[in-house]
């Protein structure tokens, strides 16, 4: 066991290294955190007793509520070119935390707005929240902005207030609002490593008067457009001013979550991809591009602009994570409608929300039915298949995700299963389709010596759980969610004997002090997968990270992943063809 622990400790050593990469190092730092879609098992806003079409309902109302709050904001752009936020809801939340020590938040991630903001301490008028409200005093890196800085100075919508201090009051288009002090402090965001990644003197508002259409399941709105203040930009330096994501789609909420990478991490390079320009307009806050047409099958038709000298207006669409449905000129939409009318054999229906227009009935299978839509950004043709042109509403009707609206908007439904990636450096937006990179296999439970601990599921049914952990060689640790983690390491806590001690670099959860290799008690771990039960022994559960100290190689994670220490003689094969994968102890050192 000592040559395996030795072993071990050099691949520990070299994952610690690796996430104490510094911010300064712009064009190698990367990282990536969790987008969680506000209806997904993972989101605070979930509610089990909705159906998978009631859900794409609710989306679907909020995508036209939004859209409206966006176009007015739009309309409204010369007189607040720095300070618009257009509305108070989103489709994504982000998990960051504030402050020293760390406060948790749980923000909208907004597209459409540039603030971040949560409610603090003391509060003269604020909205019920669930979680405790920041008080900036316990934070020893909290600092208010003066009146003489050039953050407040430069930006609208905010005053100068008693003590000096830089007051901010901003509102939405639905009548919500958030008024308090502009500060500075360390945000920190949770990172799919495990390991968060914390970022100084991040401009924020600290909102001590806030309301309207808030909930208690939310702490405030992380601004994620292109001004000046919004999170994205703030990270710029740090990140090289590029991010992407890659938006999971409604129907595979399985333990799996949306990405939002950053910096070096966010690079979207090789075969298939495609770029177009972002355009520079007013409000800075929208990511603006150019479509030059849509096509249904070979049928092309032109987006024309109201000025005939000027076929095609540059910055004529917004690409908004925020919304669901893709929104389009009435005229431009009724000839996309009309063409795809006439691809499409099967038998018309009505949309039950009596929202979207072009519907029909459909079962499970619809794909050879739906002809291939392509958008024609200027420079980039982007192909759409049924999975991101049709949503289902019911269980026999789809519907199409393009409608009428006043403003012009790429939405999330469009986005799904490609990564798409901001450069806004080089005002640059590129497209990827996503292809299926990650070998997926279903856990049903852990047990630590006697004790099971079930996965836990996201729905009535395990089989909606299929495919709920990536089998992954490059990560080092086995990251699970946290209250799963947090169970089995109730279950380690209870067999082990030794005396628990802190890891030296703060990143594994449970760890103890053992000088020997011999005689530590540590129980068999067993990872029960469907049709396999794989039992782990210490050599695979357990490594050392300095001479007296080894820790437990699970760990708390964004992503569930089984990773590279657990797999480690064992010989793992892999048959495609068959869709199997399969476990055998051996010595690799003779394989």
């Amino acid at each position: 066991m000592a040559a395996s622990l030795r072993f071990h400790s050099l691949l520990s050593f070299a994952l610690i290294l690796a996430f104490s990469m510094p911010c300064q190092s712009a064009p190698q730092y990367g990282f990536t955190t969790e987008l969680v879609h506000r209806d997904s098992s993972r989101s605070p806003y979930y509610n089990p007793a909705d159906t998978p079409h009631q859900r794409v309902a609710n989306a679907i109302r909020r995508s036209v509520s939004r859209a409206d709050r966006l176009g007015q904001s739009s309309a409204n752009a010369p007189s607040t070119p720095s300070g618009v936020i257009v509305s108070s809801n989103g489709e994504y939340l982000l998990n960051v935390s504030l402050g020293s020590p760390r406060v948790a938040i749980v923000g909208i991630a907004d597209t459409g707005s540039d603030l971040i903001w949560t409610q603090c301490e003391p509060c003269d008028d604020c909205f019920k929240q669930a979680s405790p409200l920041f008080n900036p005093r316990k934070s020893s890196t909290y600092k208010d902005i003066s009146c003489s800085v050039s953050p407040c100075s430069t930006l609208s919508r905010t005053s100068c207030g008693g003590r000096g201090l830089c007051e901010y009051s901003y509102s939405y288009g639905d009548r919500s609002y958030t008024k308090g002090n502009l500060a500075t402090e360390t945000l920190t965001l949770g990172s799919t490593s495990g390991r968060p990644v914390s970022f100084p003197k991040v401009i924020f508002g600290c909102g001590h008067d806030n309301g309207g259409t808030f909930n208690d399941r939310t702490d405030g709105i992380i601004g994620l457009g292109g001004g000046s203040i919004s999170l994205l930009t703030q990270l710029g330096t740090a990140t090289g001013g590029k991010f992407s994501y890659c938006l999971v789609p409604y129907s595979s909420d399985r333990g799996s979550s949306s990405k939002l990478n950053f910096g070096a991490n966010a690079v979207v390079a090789g075969r298939g991809v495609i770029s177009t320009p972002l355009v520079q307009k007013d409000p800075k806050t929208f990511y603006f591009l150019t479509l030059e047409a849509v096509s249904v099958g070979k049928t092309r038709i032109e987006f024309t602009s109201d000025d005939p000298s000027d076929p095609v207006d540059e910055g004529n669409i917004i690409i908004d994570s925020g919304t669901t449905l893709t929104l389009l000129p009435q005229d431009f939409y009724t000839k996309i409608e009309d063409v795809l009318g006439k691809f499409v054999t099967l038998p018309p229906a009505s949309d039950p929300s009596q929202i979207l227009s072009l519907c029909y009935q459909a079962g499970a299978d619809v794909g050879s039915s739906i002809p291939t839509i392509t958008f024609h950004f200027k420079g980039a043709d982007v192909e759409l298949n049924a999975g991101n042109t049709f949503v289902r509403v019911a269980d026999d009707i789809i519907c199409l995700a393009l409608a009428p609206g006043r403003t012009t908007i790429y939405g999330n439904l469009a986005q799904m299963n490609y990564l798409i990636g901001y450069d806004t450096q080089n005002n640059k937006l590129s497209f990827k389709p996503e292809p299926k990179t990650f070998y997926y296999l279903t856990l049903e439970a852990v047990s630590v010596g006697e004790t099971r601990v079930e996965f836990p599921s996201a729905g009535p049914s395990l089989s909606e759980e299929e495919g709920n952990i990536i089998i992954d060689s490059g990560t080092t640790l086995t990251l699970l969610p946290q209250d799963f983690y947090s169970k089995i390491e109730a279950a380690m806590v209870k067999y082990m004997k030794l005396p628990r001690v802190s890891d030296p670099s703060q990143f594994i959860s449970l760890c103890y002090k053992a000088v020997s290799d011999t005689g530590l008690g540590i129980p068999p771990v067993t990872f029960h997968f469907k049709g396999a039960d794989v039992v782990l022994g210490p050599t695979n559960s357990f490594v050392r990270v300095a001479e007296d100290i080894i820790c437990f190689v699970l760990n708390p994670g964004a992503m569930s992943i089984y990773g590279n220490l657990v797999q480690m003689d064992f010989l793992v094969g892999y048959d495609i063809q068959n869709m199997k994968l399969s476990f055998k102890p051996v010595d690799c050192t003779l394989h």
